[in-house]
C-alpha cells in the first residue's frame, strides 16, 4: 500500500511545471526518479553511510557501538565471507541466500524506498552489496546506485539531519515519506 500511495503522490506532484516536481535543493536527479515513480535505493559502507538513520546493515558484524537498523537475511555466511573470488562468491551467494528471497519483500522489509544498504568493503571494491544491487534491478528493475555524499545526500527522504530510519524507535513504519 505504501508503494501506491507514494506514486499516487508523485504523479500528482510531477506536473511537469516543476512548481511540485522538484523540490528545492533535491536536484534534477529527484525530479527525474520522481517522475518516473523509481525508489531511492542505494548501497555504501559503514565509514560513509553508517552514521546516516537510513542505514541498514546487511553484514554478519556491524560497528562497535551500531545502533542503526540490521537485516541479517542479505549477510553472506562465514563460509561465503572466506571466498575470495568474485565469481565463485556470487555463485554460492545467490543460490544460497537471494534465490530464497523475494526481491520486493526485501525492498519493503528494508524500509521501501529510503535506505541504504550497508557493509565494511570500500566503494568500487567486490562486495556482496553490490550483488544484491544487480539482483534487485535484475528482479524488480530498481537502480541501486553506491551512494555518494556529495551527489546523492538531497536524493534522500527528508532531511539527513535529525529524521528516524525507515523503522522508528518504536518499529513502526512511517506512513509514507515527505515530498517537502
Amino acid at each position: 500500500m505504501r508503494w501506491r500511495l507514494l506514486k499516487q503522490k508523485q504523479s500528482r506532484n510531477s506536473r511537469g511545471d516543476g512548481a511540485r516536481g522538484n523540490p528545492a535543493g533535491r536536484g534534477k536527479a529527484r525530479k527525474a526518479a520522481a517522475g518516473k515513480g523509481e525508489l531511492m535505493i542505494f548501497t555504501s559502507n559503514f565509514k560513509i553511510a553508517g552514521h546516516l538513520p537510513q542505514a541498514v546493515a546487511i553484514s554478519l558484524g556491524v560497528p562497535r557501538g551500531w545502533t542503526g537498523r540490521r537485516y541479517s537475511v542479505l549477510a553472506p555466511s562465514r563460509r561465503l565471507i572466506k571466498i575470495m573470488d568474485p565469481q565463485t562468491f556470487t555463485k554460492l551467494y545467490k543460490v544460497e541466500v537471494l534465490d530464497k528471497l523475494d526481491p520486493m519483500r526485501v525492498i519493503r522489509e528494508m524500509g521501501g524506498d529510503d535506505f541504504i544498504m550497508c557493509c565494511w568493503e570500500p566503494p568500487g571494491e567486490f562486495c556482496h552489496r553490490r550483488v544484491v544491487a544487480a539482483w534487485m534491478r535484475k528482479h524488480t528493475g530498481v537502480l541501486v546506485q553506491e551512494f555518494n555524499t556529495n551527489r546523492h545526500a538531497g536524493l534522500l527522504a527528508g532531511t539527513l539531519e535529525g529524521r528516524q530510519g525507515p523503522l522508528d524507535a518504536g518499529g513502526s513504519v512511517p506512513p509514507t515519506r515527505s515530498t517537502k
